[in-house]
C-alpha cells in the first residue's frame, strides 16, 4: 500500500455533523479532497449547502442533509439519507455543538436548559450518531471520529459546561472504543485549535489578539481548519490509520503536550 493509496478516500462515504462553518466545514472539504462522498450535515439549509456546493465545484460529490444532532428521529433519518443515496456509510465526524456551548457562565449562574443543550449536542448526540452509523459501518473500513476540546481535557474556569459536555463524549470515545472495535470500527478525537470564520471576526475587532493568541502556539500560528484539522480528519478516516483506535489527538500546535 503505498501512502497515496492509504490516505484515499475514494469511493466511501462520509456523513460529517456542524458541517456548515467552521471546523467541520474545513473537514468536509478536506475529506472531499481525499475522494469521499461527503454528506454535509447542518441545523440550517442555507449554511451546509454553500458547504457541498464547493466540495461538487472542486470536482467532488457531496449532498447537504439538514439535521439537528439533538434530536434522535433527525439523526437517523439523516443517516438513512446517506446510506440511500450513496449506498452505504463508512465514516462518522461528529463535530456540531450548541452555539451555546462557549456562553461564558459560571456554572453557579447556568441556567438548566443551557446544560440540556450542550450536553445534548455534545455527549448525547455522539450517542444517537453512533447508534444510527454502526449498523452500516463496515468491518475494517469503519471509521468514527470526535472532535473534542482543551476544556474537555484540562478544564477552563470560565466554560464549566462547555467542560463538562466535552469531558462527558471522552468518556464516550474510551467506552466506545472497546465496543467498536470488537466489530472492526475505529474511534478516535481530535482536539483542534484553528482559526474559523467567526474567531477571524473577533480578532478584527481586537487588534492584537491574534498575535497574543498565535504565541500560545509552539508553531507562532494558528491552525486552519481545512489544512490542518481536516488533515488529521483524513488520516483518521483512511487505511494509514486501520491500527489506531481509541486516541485523542491534539492538533493545536503545541499549545498544551499531554
Amino acid at each position: 500500500m503505498t501512502i497515496e493509496e492509504g490516505l484515499s478516500l475514494k469511493g466511501r462515504t462520509a456523513f460529517v455533523t456542524g458541517a456548515g462553518g467552521g471546523v467541520g466545514e474545513g473537514i468536509a472539504l478536506a475529506l472531499g479532497k481525499a475522494g469521499a462522498n461527503v454528506v454535509v450535515a447542518a441545523r440550517r439549509l442555507e449554511t451546509g449547502e454553500p458547504v457541498a456546493a464547493r466540495i461538487r465545484e472542486g470536482g467532488g460529490e457531496a449532498i447537504c442533509v439538514q439535521t439537528d444532532v439533538a434530536d434522535e428521529q433527525s439523526v437517523f433519518a439523516a443517516i438513512g439519507k446517506t446510506v440511500s443515496t450513496y449506498n452505504g456509510l463508512d465514516i462518522l465526524v461528529h463535530n456540531a455543538l450548541s452555539g451555546r456551548a462557549t456562553d461564558r457562565t459560571p456554572i453557579a449562574d447556568a441556567p438548566e436548559d443551557l446544560f440540556d443543550d450542550v450536553v445534548a449536542t455534545g455527549s448525547r448526540a455522539t450517542f444517537w450518531c453512533v447508534k444510527a452509523a454502526l449498523p452500516h459501518l463496515q468491518r475494517g473500513k469503519g471509521r468514527v471520529v470526535l472532535l473534542l476540546a482543551h476544556g474537555g481535557v484540562r478544564g477552563h474556569g470560565s466554560l464549566s459546561i462547555y467542560g463538562v459536555a466535552k469531558g462527558m463524549q471522552r468518556g464516550n470515545l474510551k467506552a466506545l472504543t472497546w465496543e467498536l472495535g470488537g466489530r472492526g470500527v475505529s474511534i478516535n478525537a481530535i482536539v483542534p485549535v484553528a482559526l474559523t470564520d467567526g474567531m477571524a471576526r473577533d480578532f478584527e475587532r481586537r487588534p492584537g489578539e491574534y498575535e497574543r493568541q498565535a504565541a500560545r502556539s509552539a508553531l507562532g500560528y494558528i491552525g486552519k481548519p481545512e489544512e490542518d484539522i481536516g488533515g488529521a480528519a483524513v488520516f483518521f478516516a483512511s487505511d494509514a490509520a486501520r491500527y489506531v483506535t481509541g486516541q485523542t489527538l491534539f492538533v493545536d500546535g503545541g499549545v498544551y503536550m499531554l
